[in-house]
């Protein structure tokens, strides 16, 4: 190893070589050349007094808080992909203010846009909002509980149907048949093997649950030098993130109980901002509430969420090196 920090030759066949180039620790050369340490992620950069703007990756937007349904577990969902908030007596936003979010977020580079609710075909400009973003070059997605028939589905929109109910596959499968190749089934966890069973092949399915999910050693990942660094300096599931609500309030994911603005008051430039600060940058070292995972030799491989209690849901116990 002291060979390969000093750029000597080493034995290409030697195993603890051989698995880091499996792991994309490294590669092999025939000739000297410099690399960065940190390799994807360019030292330099992260020390320069200007620093690159932030980009957004994933914007959900929660259009609508109506719903067509009333599932029990609603309101205790532990990490959400739609949600029904509370009543806070604030008006909802208008057609024309999501107009101009979008065009703000494709302003800020964001990639990915997701439609969401309550249920997002009760709102009833979703297609105009559906072909502006396309328009403005975002990849463009939708999730659904599926019970409501879609007028048209444009061939390059991603659509999420939630599968909470085993009656409801039925009427599912019935609106969404045609356009099936597109559609992906997430499926409570408890319902997947039903569910795979009656839908078949010709369907892609993703388990989900609505539970707080436990850590335990079969779900830590191997990162490689690239996601090793990338969990070293921000959080590995909010960087990038961004949930606007149907009232304009702004949160680092629509599991967060805590907004950290409002549009209809700020910009968001400003949401960005403290998105960044307080959440994006922040690794898992920083997290105060989470001091057992400070500690943690699995730090860098496990994927806690930030608003997990991991003194109730680790099966790790730190002080015997060992899971329980």
């Amino acid at each position: 190893m002291e060979d390969a920090e000093a750029n000597q030759p080493v034995d290409p066949h030697e195993p603890l070589f051989e698995k880091l180039a499996e792991m994309d620790f490294g590669f092999f050369s025939n000739r000297k050349i410099y690399i960065d340490k940190m390799r994807p992620i360019n030292s330099f950069s992260q020390k320069k007094l200007w620093q690159d703007a932030p980009r957004i990756h994933m914007a959900v937007l929660h259009v609508t808080n109506q719903c067509n349904l009333d599932c029990s577990f609603c309101k205790d969902s532990f990490c959400p992909v739609c949600k029904q908030f509370e009543h806070n007596g604030e008006e909802t936003l208008t057609y024309e203010h999501w107009r101009n979010i979008l065009t703000d977020l494709a302003f800020f580079g964001t990639t990915t846009v997701l439609f969401t609710g309550g249920e997002v075909m009760q709102y009833p400009y979703i297609y105009e909002l559906i072909d502006l973003s396309q328009q403005l070059g975002l990849a463009t997605n939708l999730h659904t509980n599926g019970m409501i028939p879609p007028k048209s589905i444009h061939s390059k929109l991603g659509v999420q149907i939630s599968v909470t109910h085993k009656p409801n596959l039925k009427t599912i499968i019935h609106n969404y048949y045609k356009v099936k190749n597109q559609v992906t089934l997430l499926v409570e966890d408890q319902l997947y093997n039903e569910v795979k069973q009656i839908a078949g092949p010709e369907w892609k399915m993703m388990k989900t649950t609505i539970h707080k999910p436990l850590i335990v050693k079969e779900r830590l990942v191997k990162p490689n030098m690239n996601s090793f660094y990338s969990r070293k300096l921000s959080d590995a599931c909010l960087n990038g993130k961004i949930a606007i609500s149907h009232v304009g309030d702004v949160y680092p994911c629509l599991g967060s109980q805590t907004p950290v603005l409002n549009l209809r008051r700020d910009s968001l430039s400003q949401a960005i901002k403290i998105l960044v600060s307080d959440y994006w940058k922040q690794n898992v070292d920083a997290r105060d509430h989470q001091l057992k995972c400070q500690g943690c030799e699995f730090r860098y491989s496990c994927n806690a969420c930030r608003f997990l209690n991991t003194e109730e849901n680790c099966t790790y116990s730190l002080e015997e090196a060992t899971w329980l």
